[in-house]
C-alpha cells in the first residue's frame, strides 16, 4: 500500500493506492476511487501548486 499526499492551493488530501488503483481518498475526490493516481493528479494541474509526495505504508487502509 502507498500513501500520496496531495495538495493545490485549493485542498490538501491523502490518498492510499494498492497497486495502480486508489483504494482510499477524501470524498473531495470519490470520484477517483478505482482509477491511477494520474488521473487524480492530471484533474489536480489547473487548481495551481500541486504537489505530491509518495511513501509506502504498512497498514492497510481505514476503509478496508
Amino acid at each position: 500500500m502507498t500513501s500520496h499526499w496531495v495538495s493545490t492551493l485549493a485542498f490538501t488530501i491523502l490518498v492510499k493506492t494498492d497497486g495502480a488503483k486508489i483504494v482510499f481518498t477524501a470524498p473531495l475526490v470519490k470520484r477517483f476511487y478505482g482509477q491511477p493516481v494520474g488521473n487524480l493528479l492530471n484533474w489536480a494541474i489547473p487548481f495551481g501548486g500541486l504537489r505530491h509526495t509518495t511513501w509506502e505504508s504498512a497498514q492497510k487502509s481505514p476503509m478496508g
